[in-house]
């Protein structure tokens, strides 16, 4: 695996672990019990990214922000997808020069 697919297959799943966060956010938008997280991206060594998951220490979900964290989210995916693309034809290109 290249660098790039690693790097690409991290931050898809920290991508993926924020969703899952928003989703369990907006899920408990009505459970006054339920303390909001957030997810915190962070850059892993040797590219990619991580996601810690944090307690927000609101008493509510916000529904304003987690549209934008979803927002954030999917720009993030597509920008993610577009690097792997990227690399495939890049790939492909290759081959084709020494096939």
């Amino acid at each position: 695996m290249t660098i790039t697919s690693s790097a690409a297959n991290s931050s898809m799943q920290a991508y993926q672990q924020a969703l899952d966060v928003s989703a369990q956010n907006v899920a408990n938008v009505n459970n006054p019990k339920y303390e909001p997280q957030r997810p915190v991206f962070q850059e892993e060594q040797g590219g990619g990214a991580s996601v810690q998951v944090q307690k927000t220490g609101e008493s509510q979900v916000s529904l304003s922000e987690e549209a934008v964290r979803l927002s954030t989210v999917n720009r993030g995916f597509q920008a993610t997808l577009k690097t792997v693309r990227t690399q495939d034809e890049m790939t492909g290109a290759i081959l084709n020069m020494v096939g």
